[in-house]
């Protein structure tokens, strides 16, 4: 790739965030709060090489991507404060998170194994939200 980056460079493998951002499992509500600012890292960099291409419109999907993640933030406060959880807002959170790095995981089409690698992250998120509520009903405590 001339003037790009490689598969190796794009999937953020010698990132800050490197370690959290290969897990297939979060299992700590530490590990999910990580896993956020894993994400917005990860949209600064998307964001960041789409400004260098010149593709237009990649702001609206940028501000999308962080406004769904201050609702999936919110819900695993909720579980950090011990607070009652409303699930199926909880759950939509993750969904508009979802839904709103669906162009981002796009943009990369020509590339498979980016693309599904964008595309998984919201769902880590979401499997994490889930796995640390169902701890937190079973046992009380972190």
């Amino acid at each position: 790739m001339k003037g790009g980056k490689t598969l190796h460079e794009l999937m953020l493998k010698d990132s800050p965030f490197s370690e959290v951002l290969e897990k297939k499992e979060i299992l700590t509500l530490n590990e999910a709060i990580v896993f956020c600012s894993a994400l917005d890292f990860v949209i600064k960099e998307w964001s960041e090489g789409m400004a260098k291409f010149k593709i237009t419109g990649y702001e609206e999907v940028e501000q999308s991507v962080y406004g769904a993640l201050i609702g999936v933030r919110m819900a695993f406060a909720q579980l950090e404060n011990d607070t009652e959880i409303d699930y199926i807002q909880s759950i939509k959170a993750f969904d508009e998170l979802r839904r709103a790095m669906v162009p981002i995981s796009k943009s990369y089409s020509e590339t498979p194994v980016l693309s599904c690698w964008y595309s998984k992250l919201p769902l880590i998120a979401m499997n994490a939200f889930v796995h640390l509520r169902r701890k937190r009903r079973e046992d009380n405590k972190w």
